[in-house]
């Protein structure tokens, strides 16, 4: 029995020569076997040995799972869902550690740090038994293997890792005789495959396995996990491979030379940097790379660390430019139509849905129950005339979950509306079928929480249509890229969050904790410290699947406009070479491109529309702008998107548009008169989820700040602790939201005991005044009333740069020195850390960011004051509202507003050969 190592870094053709040996094993009808890490490999796989093979392949690519569920295949029927895997996690974790076992993250850690614990071979009594006397009693460690092997006991049926370990002790006994095995695409091996991986060979005529380096040429960087791993291969035939058959130039100095101490810089002819906008900005570009390149589809790879949290932003982005992309692996099913519909069906079992989410249900067609489409259209058009909401359809109250589920959901409404078929379907049905094996692990719970928790597991689940395109961009996350090549590869998400993933001791057992172990114990669980060679490792896979040319990309900017840090790696990388083109886009370039910008042509029939329809109700306009149908071109009405112009006026509005403003308004006009138009205007709000968010934190503290003035003598703490269980009350909160708590908790306390300190006359003290026409009308946090007069205090609760919101929210403290006539002074303080900017009346004390002014100069800020009300009323009359951004560095997600409905950061959502097509 020949048992070989192929050793060769990447290009050298371990994967090919894996291939070129299958291949002929499987011509001389031979029974051959390859094991690859990851599903993806193995589909990416199967596809190149068909086209190899001649479609005469069987199934010969497995993972280590799918060949566990192939050797074990009766025992399939007893697998436990996740719901009954976070079930019983949930009843152990409530015993032992009870002062956390609510929170959502803390049981998926404890399931990690399981999963890691049978991985590394640790089952059976005996081994949790010796692992636990190692640690004292009533520390973390010790109630980990206690909750560990009440898990066990508790589980109905087995998880995936008690599949490999029933392989395992099932090739003991027999196994398959093969002709050829091979693994490949590995660079480590828990001791569970190990053990797989020699009760396999045992019953191969050859054996052989493929790892990145020899251990002679390693060192302590990327490769000493591989350099372990080869090194324990004892008695395998060691055959290095050379050269480099994929690359030339920069990008075969590249893979020789990554991670190594450089030498002279060579040219990078073939590889450029993108320093890009933002995330949104950066799959935009690329998508227009791939656009303008000329080049066939199916020569580019787009590749990230992972794609979580971005698959619907790079869809978009790519389908706005017409380039079809293919998505290798699952995609959350979250946000398909028949998830939505899952979702709001869960919620209306556990209470009563707001009106626009039971029309969205009673609409949908995966309700099998609900009334036909035209009642509800007039269930719909009633409550737009009178309020009221009447349906014929209401949600069951009682019952099991999973026969409700099978009786109101399912697809056969949808197929009869879509005679001709639809891809989604068959993912609708995966996704129903799922939910139903949830459910029966739920059956114990009363029905309105079996219905949550159900719901708060869909957006996990991970699923998707059947995708066999070929003349597409693959978008690969780097775990699935082993094994694949392209002449043009886009690696994207190169920021420090990202790629490399933050590296974090595990929650139960420190890294001491494990070596001690190892030592003391010889129990093997691996330092997290480890995981880090993990992380290089997939850098180096992602830096070296490209033929010709690679794009390295990265979003300088987060959300928020705060400037991302590239990632260390990246650094390290572009060492090597001189003269690189590195291309950084600043947030004030998201702008479209000329040949992108919509034209009035196209804009006018939606604005028109728009307002034609705001006398038919409140909130109509809204609804207009989200309806695809509002106007003859279904495409110009794209939808949650309102295209202004920045240099297209609104015909004139009149004076109505303009009775009544806040400071807020005033601002939003002075930073773009685009968000005067859709908050006082339009009436537009943009949509917002009910979570933590800094609006609510600012209610919460608001709140507790202002019954801590009324009782003065009670306790701040007790106060902020009761105004934040009422506002949260509905929330489901976290181990983050926690931490937000904490410090939130911390700043009421030390404003109130402050403020009781200080002459403080009122607080959350509202008024409306006239001025230049105008009704100004808004709230002052706090007044101190001192001899000289008052002083005006506006709270921040977030972390802004207070200088940054005097400069663009001046407005703000000004329009109290109109509304006090007496006032001499105003300041801005941020809540978190205490410090204050503004002004003050020359004859009082000030401090550092806190501007000294005369009499006579907070009259002319006065003067200025109503100066800017004049303007902006009379701009707002005629109608002069266009998008035009005074700061378009701050057009980003929570700066503004307006960001979910303006076109500045989020610009290039209709292709140019669309908006040419006949109407």
């Amino acid at each position: 029995m020949a048992r070989r190592l192929l050793i060769g870094r990447a290009g050298t053709g371990k994967t090919h020569a894996c291939l070129d040996l299958l291949t002929e094993s499987l011509r001389a009808r031979g029974h051959p076997l390859l094991v690859v890490p990851t599903y993806g490999q193995a589909e990416h796989l199967r596809t190149l040995l068909l086209d190899r093979a001649g479609g005469i392949a069987a199934r010969c690519v497995e993972t280590f799972s799918s060949l566990a569920e192939r050797v074990l295949g009766r025992l399939l029927s007893g697998l436990a869902s996740a719901a009954a895997r976070d079930l019983a996690a949930e009843a152990v974790l409530s015993e032992l550690f009870p002062a956390a076992a609510a929170q959502p993250g803390f049981r998926a850690e404890f399931l990690a740090a399981v999963k890691e614990a049978k991985d590394q071979g640790l089952c059976g009594a005996e081994a949790v038994v010796g692992a636990r006397a190692h640690f004292a009693d009533g520390s973390r460690g010790r109630l980990f293997f206690e909750a560990f092997e009440r898990y066990e006991r508790a589980l109905p049926g087995l998880d995936h890792e008690d599949l490999l370990l029933r392989t395992r002790d099932a090739l003991a006994k027999e196994g398959p005789d093969l002709d050829l095995l091979l693994f490949d695409g590995f660079h480590d091996f828990t001791p569970v495959q190990r053990e797989i991986i020699e009760r396999l060979s045992s019953r191969a005529r050859e054996t052989i396995v493929t790892l990145p380096l020899d251990p002679e040429e390693a060192g302590d960087g990327i490769f000493a996990t591989a350099a372990r791993t080869a090194r324990s291969f004892d008695g395998y035939e060691r055959r290095p491979l050379r050269g480099n058959r994929r690359a030339r130039g920069a990008l075969a100095s590249l893979e020789q030379r990554l991670f190594r101490e450089p030498g002279d810089p060579v040219a990078a002819e073939a590889i450029e940097v993108w320093a890009c906008a933002s995330e949104e900005d950066e799959a935009d570009r690329l998508a227009r790379q791939v656009k303008r390149s000329g080049r066939p589809y199916e020569d580019f790879l787009l590749l990230r660390r992972t794609f979580d949290g971005v698959h619907a932003l790079y869809r978009a982005a790519f389908a706005r430019h017409g380039v079809p992309l293919r998505f290798f692996g699952g995609e959350p099913v979250g946000e398909t139509p028949a998830a939505r519909a899952a979702i709001l069906f869960l919620r209306s079992l556990a209470g009563p849905l707001p009106d626009h989410d039971r029309i969205a249900l009673l609409r949908s067609p995966y309700l099998l129950t609900g009334p036909a489409p035209e009642e509800v259209d007039a269930l719909a058009a009633a409550l737009r005339t009178d309020g009221r909401f009447e349906a014929a359809w209401q949600p069951p109250s009682g019952g099991a979950l999973a026969p409700l589920l099978r009786r109101h959901l399912g697809v056969q409404r949808a197929l009869l509306s879509r005679p001709d078929g639809d891809r989604d379907l068959a993912s609708a049905s995966r996704l129903f079928a799922t939910l139903l094996d949830e459910a029966e692990a739920l059956r114990g719970l009363a029905l309105p929480e079996a219905a949550l928790r159900l719901a708060r597991r869909i957006p996990l689940l991970r699923g998707g249509a059947p995708d066999r395109r070929h003349a597409c961009v693959y978008a690969v996350e780097a775990m699935d890229a082993r094994q694949w090549e392209k002449p043009v590869v886009l690696v994207a998400g190169l920021d420090a969050g990202h790629f490399p993933r933050p590296v974090r001791e595990d929650l139960f057992l420190r890294d001491d904790e494990r070596r001690a172990l190892a030592t003391e114990r010889s129990i093997v669980l691996p330092p997290r410290i480890h995981k880090e060679e993990e992380e290089r490792y997939l850098f180096y896979v992602a830096l070296t699947r490209a033929r010709e040319a690679m794009v390295l990309s990265y979003a300088a900017f987060d959300e928020e406009g705060v400037p991302r840090a590239p990632s260390p790696y990246l650094d390290e990388a572009l060492s090597h070479f001189r003269d690189l083109r590195w291309r950084k886009i600043p947030l004030a370039q998201q702008y479209a491109w000329p040949e992108d910008v919509v034209s009035s042509r196209d804009l006018l029939p939606i604005v028109a529309d728009g307002l034609s329809r705001t006398g038919r109700g409140e909130g109509a306009l809204a609804a207009a702008l989200h309806d695809a149908g509002a106007v003859e071109r279904p495409l110009l009405a794209w939808p949650r998107r309102l295209e202004l112009l920045r240099t297209r006026p609104i015909p004139a509005l009149g004076d109505a548009a303009v009775e009544s403003l806040s400071a807020s308004s005033i601002n939003a006009f002075l930073r773009c008169p685009y968000l005067l138009l859709m908050r006082r205007v339009l009436a537009v709000e943009p949509p917002r989820e009910r979570e933590l968010d800094p609006q609510l934190r600012g209610t919460i503290m608001h709140r507790a700040l202002e019954r801590a003035a009324a009782e003065r003598e009670g306790d701040a703490g007790a106060i902020f602790d009761e105004v934040f269980a009422e506002e949260t009350r509905a929330l489901r909160l976290g181990l983050g939201q926690e931490a937000q708590r904490r410090w939130m908790r911390s700043a009421v306390v030390r404003a109130a005991g402050e403020m009781r300190e200080q002459p403080v006359e009122c607080v959350e003290h509202p008024f409306r005044i006239e001025c230049e026409g105008v009704t100004l009308r808004g709230q002052i946090d706090r007044i101190d009333r001192l001899p000289q007069g008052a002083v005006v205090r506006d709270y921040k609760s977030g972390k802004p740069d207070l200088k940054a919101a005097l400069a663009l929210e001046d407005i703000q403290l000004d329009l109290y020195l109109l509304a006090l006539p007496d006032a001499v002074g105003a300041l801005f303080e941020r809540l978190r850390v205490g410090d204050r900017v503004g002004f003050l009346r020359s004859d009082l004390p000030g401090g550092k960011g806190i501007e000294s002014l005369t009499a006579e100069e907070l009259d002319a800020r006065r003067e200025r004051t109503r100066r800017i009300v004049r303007e902006t009323a009379e701009r707002a009359r005629r109608g002069a509202l266009a998008v035009a951004p005074r700061d378009p560095e701050s057009c980003t997600r929570t700066q503004c507003d307006g960001y979910d409905l303006c076109r500045v950061a989020r610009a290039r959502w209709l292709e140019r050969r669309a908006r040419e097509a006949p109407g």
